[in-house]
């Protein structure tokens, strides 16, 4: 019994707990007339059915978030990096993180997806144009003010919430792989200075690197997740 309750658990996380242990005792009650094999035939069919859309999700946010990074690094080659440069960075990475997950999992008419699509819109622009430094402050600041006008405004305010806490695990999720990579080489590996030569003879350094950038954006997709299941799905149940 161990096993159908783990497997239930696992169900839980993309179907909900109710719906879960509603799916799991009609699956027990067939499985004494149709036995083992039909159980877990017809258990991962519902588990397939109920997650390849998050899964897709996720996928999309890793490449959307991606993209984003590697684009907008090329646009600072040779320019002095600032606060407002770094701000419209990180939004920017966070804004295209949330609009890919968001529009996969819950739809391009949602209001978080909306949200961050205009909030990654405005960043991508503040970064394009960092060299021209009045632009890149303007730009900045106006996507920083609609981000505060959209957590004042009741019809916008828990979709900004959703955003700002997805962005804050994105930050927390890169510290974490910063300290990895540093703790690693240094205390593991010896090195005291990083470049590509030590990269090219340790390939174990982007391993690393990959496994706990996995790690921050499961762990933002979880706080999206979670935060738009509480905020956002069940506001609309109970009104």
């Amino acid at each position: 019994m161990r096993s159908v309750a783990v497997a239930e658990w696992v169900l839980a996380r993309y179907a909900g707990e109710q719906r879960a242990w509603t799916v799991m005792g009609d699956l027990l009650e067939e499985r004494e007339q149709k036995g083992a094999w039909w159980f877990w035939r017809a258990y991962a069919g519902m588990l397939i059915a109920v997650a390849w859309r998050p899964i897709l999700a996720f996928i999309a946010a890793l490449f959307g978030c991606g993209s984003a990074w590697r684009m907008l690094m090329t646009q600072q080659f040779g320019v002095v990096v600032t606060l407002q440069l770094t701000v419209a960075h990180f939004t920017a990475v966070s804004g295209w993180f949330v609009v890919m997950y968001s529009g996969v999992r819950y739809g391009l008419r949602d209001m978080l997806r909306q949200m961050s699509g205009i909030v990654a819109a405005l960043a991508t622009t503040a970064v394009i144009l960092c060299r021209h430094e009045p632009a890149l402050i303007i730009w900045t600041a106006t996507t920083v003010a609609f981000v505060l006008a959209c957590a004042t405004l009741r019809s916008t305010r828990r979709a900004a919430m959703v955003f700002g806490g997805t962005a804050a695990a994105l930050f927390a999720g890169f510290v974490f792989m910063a300290s990895a990579e540093f703790a690693y080489t240094r205390y593991a590996l010896h090195i005291r200075l990083l470049g590509s030569e030590e990269l090219r003879q340790h390939p174990s350094i982007g391993y690393v690197m990959l496994a706990t950038q996995l790690m921050g954006e499961a762990f933002a997709a979880w706080i999206c997740k979670e935060m738009h299941r509480l905020l956002m799905e069940r506001r609309r149940i109970l009104a």
